[in-house]
């Protein structure tokens, strides 16, 4: 499970939304979110803002119930409200699942990161 403190980090950081999904009491997913802007990496003023989803998790218990998904539209709803036009993530190639979701919740592959263990 993801640090406790970074979640709250994006509750505190400017324009930042920590989500949380509760079952009777206990906490069975949670995502984290920020702004970004950066304007260095596009010509289009309108495309410098972005919301990254940073942190997402779904107890696998509780997984294939759509969770995941109304997390995704939380985090698209707050970009939306900031006017912010995209809302990026990362994720493992190792983690199907995770890819699932995303694609499943309308995202497509942006860039590709590649990695040399050395």
């Amino acid at each position: 499970m993801g640090s406790v403190d970074a979640m709250f980090a994006y509750a505190r950081h400017d324009q930042g939304l920590c989500l949380v999904a509760e079952c009777d009491g206990l906490v069975v997913a949670y995502a984290g979110c920020s702004l970004v802007i950066d304007e260095d990496m596009w010509t289009d003023p309108a495309w410098s803002r972005s919301v990254h989803l940073q942190e997402m998790f779904v107890d696998p218990a509780f997984r294939r119930r759509g969770i995941a998904r109304r997390l995704i539209a939380e985090v698209e709803a707050h970009a939306r409200r900031l006017g912010v036009p995209r809302v990026l993530v990362s994720a493992n190639a190792s983690n199907p699942e995770s890819c699932g979701a995303y694609r499943a919740s309308g995202f497509a592959e942006h860039k590709i990161l590649f990695e040399k263990k050395l």
